[in-house]
């Protein structure tokens, strides 16, 4: 068996997810604060004046919104967090530990590439649930 380059694509594999998972991360943060501060201009005309039910609306969506979108920054840093473990350990076992095939490294090995196989189907579980919430936002 191949350890080098399979080694390798456990490397190259955590980086793109980690990447990818920063990239939404920081997207859907930005979404976050800019609902938070629609959300405070409500509340703020709440105090001064009446407010319309469709700004009722507006602040019960956002609210929704916004906490759909915290748990899923929630997994999206957990996902960041493991693919830089997984990262960080495939690049120390290949410039450290693979320079041979002990026990050691071959056990160490199969376990960042089980790691890496839960990463990518949980990886693949938070994408549906962006799709499936995708389009229950913009169904009409």
């Amino acid at each position: 068996m191949d350890y080098n380059n399979i080694l390798s694509d456990i490397t190259n594999i955590s980086l793109v997810i980690l990447g990818i998972s920063i990239t939404i991360f920081t997207v859907v943060y930005s979404f976050i604060l800019n609902k938070k501060s629609e959300i405070k201009e409500i509340i703020k005309k709440s105090n001064i004046s009446t407010v319309s039910p469709d700004e009722i609306q507006k602040h019960s969506f956002g609210s929704k919104i916004i906490n759909r979108y915290k748990q899923l920054n929630k997994n999206l840093a957990y996902l960041s967090i493991l693919s830089s473990f997984i990262f960080l350990a495939s690049v120390f076992l290949n410039r450290f530990l693979f320079s041979d095939t002990s026990q050691l490294s071959i056990t160490f090995f199969w376990t960042l590439l089980i790691l890496t196989i839960l990463i990518l189907i949980y990886f693949v579980l938070i994408f549906f649930r962006v799709i499936t919430s995708y389009y229950s936002d913009t169904k009409i």
